[in-house]
């Protein structure tokens, strides 16, 4: 018999003769398969349960209105709901606006010197019947008024276009009247282009004291005024409205004693070509009437009666 034969017939005694194990081997590979099992679906039950929590908070951001009020849920500020953190605008009463009655004697005082370089005789030198206060011109940034018509500007986009898309933002012209007798405003206006597909239109605003209401520029600029009881704004006692070919005009009479017009025409006078086209989109009356109304239409250091 060969070496490793009789190798194998010594083994294979000597394993008849070995003790029962007390563990079948078997059982332990059927239990390291059933951990293994078990860990496998600890995982994928852990999966599970993370993608339903994703679940459960992707329905919370689409619950209907009633069902989100007791769900206290981030929102994202929209225009309807402004952030807390930013302030909301406010529209002060520029009724109330006061300015140095030393402004407003100054520019009363250069319509005065110009009142009286008109009424010269051709050829003759200007006098003046009193001495010249200042040199300060009369535009829309003299400090008597631009305050005041920087309002007007403010009132006429919130009203009129709040989106920006046709109003001037910024003022460029003034008109306004004095009484030389107490160096006050007597009335006091701006025009405003208005651009729209390539067209350039105005609006123009003129408030005015109640002693020279029938000297307003845009009344006596217009014919056909209708009176309208219609829809009026708070503050407006009397209110009038006219519509012609290139636009429409409104004017009113408000519970403060100020007469306040607005005309709003497709055209803007002289700052536009012959036989150019007229500006779309104009505001509607409703909305001029509402621009009357506003009070931040006022005139500087006006106090009602």
């Amino acid at each position: 018999m060969k070496d490793h034969d009789l190798l194998a017939d010594r083994m294979g005694r000597l394993g008849q003769n070995a003790p029962e194990a007390a563990v079948n081997p078997l059982d332990d590979v059927r239990r390291g398969q059933r951990a293994l099992r078990h860990r496998r679906a600890v995982g994928a039950a852990g999966i599970t349960v993370t993608l339903a929590i994703i679940g459960v908070a992707s329905a919370t951001l689409v619950l209907p209105d009633d069902s989100a009020r007791d769900t206290p849920i981030a929102s994202t500020p929209s225009e309807s709901t402004p952030s807390p953190s930013t302030p909301t605008p406010s529209t002060p009463d520029s009724r109330s606006i006061e300015v140095s009655a030393a402004a407003i004697s100054a520019l009363c005082q250069v319509q005065a010197d110009r009142l009286e370089q008109l009424n010269q005789p051709p050829g003759s030198q200007p006098t003046f019947p009193r001495p010249r206060k200042t040199e300060l011109s009369p535009s829309w940034e003299n400090p008597a008024v631009a305050p005041q018509l920087a309002a007007y500007q403010q009132a006429a986009a919130l009203i009129l276009d709040p989106s920006g898309t046709h109003l001037d933002s910024e003022v460029s012209n003034v008109q306004f009247g004095c009484n030389p007798a107490n160096d006050r405003l007597t009335s006091l206006g701006t025009k405003l282009g208005w651009s729209s597909s390539g067209a350039l239109g105005v609006v123009r605003l003129e408030v005015v004291t109640p002693e020279q209401a029938k000297a307003s520029q845009i009344i006596m600029s217009h014919e056909g005024w209708i009176r309208t009881n219609d829809n009026l704004p708070p503050g407006i006692s009397k209110a009038w409205v006219t519509d012609y070919e290139d636009g429409r005009a409104v004017y009113v009479e408000r519970q403060d004693g100020l007469t306040v017009a607005v005309d709003a025409n497709g055209k803007f006078g002289n700052n536009v070509s012959p036989g150019s086209p007229s500006a779309a989109d104009l505001p509607t009356d409703e909305k001029l009437l509402q621009l009357a109304a506003s009070t931040l239409l006022g005139l500087p250091n006006y106090k009602p009666a």
